[in-house]
């Protein structure tokens, strides 16, 4: 897990600096801004998925699914494919895979982001 991470992080740095040593684009500060405002989106996107992943926001999201369906009721369809898939192991468990791998991929790229936006900072 860890590796996947410094993987996405050390990828994003090499690519853009790859793409400043070909001149694919000059550093200017307009860059570093874009670089510094997306490093921020994908950590505040890989925070949010890391607090999904603990459950912390269960018990909230159970509420309003239970004022939800206070409000309108599901059609009887509905409900046996809900349980269809809370009974499916093998789907939650690569749900579970996926959201767990967006979050690092994310935190790992918006690490790599900030710090080339950084490093390109000191050097102008």
């Amino acid at each position: 897990m860890l590796k996947r991470y410094f993987y996405s992080a050390s990828s994003v740095i090499i690519m853009l600096y790859c793409f400043l040593f070909f001149q694919i684009f000059q550093a200017n500060s307009a860059d570093l801004d874009k670089f510094f405002l997306v490093g921020i989106t994908l950590l505040l996107v890989g925070a949010f998925m890391y607090v999904l992943n603990t459950g912390f926001l269960d018990l909230f999201f159970e509420g309003f699914k239970r004022l939800g369906n206070g409000v309108m009721k599901k059609p009887s369809l509905m409900e046996e494919v809900d349980y269809m898939i809370q009974a499916d192991e093998k789907f939650i468990e690569w749900k579970m895979k996926l959201k767990t791998q967006f979050m690092i991929y994310s935190l790992g790229m918006g690490t790599g982001f900030l710090l080339v936006s950084a490093a390109l900072s000191f050097s102008l």
